[in-house]
């Protein structure tokens, strides 16, 4: 197994929107659990977040805001920071770390 947090993140995400897909309501709890450590915790916490608000109304989330603090009080700022950034990823299917840096290198002229 690859020690690259990327490898276990991706796929926590792709499955977690499959499932918000399908109409489900995933328990991000669930899939914290398969990742290990904190900083890992967080940072897919963050992505799974992100993945819920696209499918939530924006009028649910300052509901949200409150659910998610009682259900992760250590999370709070992180919390804080995605729903006051207000940038879900609309209209998109998940894009993981890897996927976005492949977006953003350069593309090589085409030979004519």
């Amino acid at each position: 197994m690859s020690n690259d947090p990327l490898d276990r993140i991706d796929p926590a995400c792709e499955r977690f929107e499959d499932r918000l897909a399908a109409g489900e309501t995933p328990f991000i709890e669930d899939f914290l659990a398969l990742v290990s450590g904190e900083a890992e915790r967080r940072l897919l916490f963050v992505y799974l977040l992100r993945l819920d608000l696209e499918y939530r109304p924006p009028a649910d989330w300052t509901i949200t805001r409150f659910m998610l603090r009682e259900r992760f009080p250590h999370l709070s700022p992180v919390i804080d920071r995605v729903l006051d950034a207000r940038r879900p990823l609309r209209g998109v299917r998940y894009h993981g770390p890897r996927e976005q840096a492949r977006a953003a290198r350069p593309v090589p002229p085409r030979p004519h």
